[in-house]
């Protein structure tokens, strides 16, 4: 059960419940036993989500060949289109990997936590 303080901001209960949320919609993999194949920085940037290959189980139908849903995870702009600059809970990109989203099948809790924290962070190229 999570309590949130009354005396947290209306945004930092944001940030923990969605945390416990993340957390808990993949339970068996926050135990210690999932390991990442990327490390990002607290700011993540959209060069080093690519860079750290973040989208690399993306890329063979989301990319410049072959822009399935008419999303390129390879571009920027169309990226960014797909997101909630600072809103998470509200971005298309960042809900689709969640459990019962579009894509959960070929998402991970490494790659949902760095999609969370791209946007949460702006989502800043």
């Amino acid at each position: 059960m999570l309590l949130l303080s009354c005396n947290l901001k209306k945004e930092k209960k944001k940030d923990v419940l969605f945390q416990y949320l993340n957390e808990n919609l993949f339970p068996n993999n926050f135990n210690n036993s999932y390991k990442c194949q990327f490390v990002l920085s607290d700011i993540p940037t959209f060069s080093e989500l690519k860079e750290k290959n973040v989208f690399s189980n993306c890329i063979s139908c989301h990319s410049d060949t072959n822009p399935k849903g008419n999303l390129n995870l390879q571009s920027y702009e169309q990226t960014r289109f797909r997101t909630e600059p600072y809103n998470p809970q509200t971005s298309i990109l960042y809900l689709s990997v969640l459990p019962g989203g579009k894509m959960e099948q070929y998402s991970n809790p490494c790659i949902t936590d760095a999609i969370y924290k791209w946007i949460k962070n702006g989502s800043k190229q």
